[in-house]
């Protein structure tokens, strides 16, 4: 739907173009940028989330290999490090962060 359709659905009177873009992105990609903030939401409650010293990054699931070699290297002490990493993605970080909270790598912590 573009911002014609819309504005004579709506009934909107006439308004500059820059506002009509912002509106019709807005619309659309209102779903992701919701999404997103989910996320960042999801790893800032996690990011204080502990790293066992000895947990083997191999053994969790989903995480990229690159992510996993930057992880054994540097062998970061919390999510918060893990998260400054070149080569470690969100997606690395919810992996880790999931396996951690199913309480996975408890047994490393001894």
């Amino acid at each position: 739907m573009d911002w014609p359709d819309l504005a004579q659905f709506l009934s909107f009177p006439p308004c500059p173009v820059e506002v009509a873009d912002s509106v019709v992105t807005e619309i659309k990609y209102r779903g992701y940028l919701v999404q997103e903030e989910e996320w960042r939401r999801r790893l800032a409650h996690w990011e204080g989330r502990a790293i066992p010293p000895g947990l083997d990054y191999a053994a969790v699931p989903s995480l990229s290999r690159e992510a996993c070699r930057k992880l054994q290297a540097m062998r970061p002490s919390h999510l918060a490090q893990a998260s400054r990493l070149s080569g470690v993605k969100d997606a690395d970080l919810v992996a880790l962060a999931i396996y951690l909270e199913r309480g996975n790598g408890r047994k490393e912590e001894a």
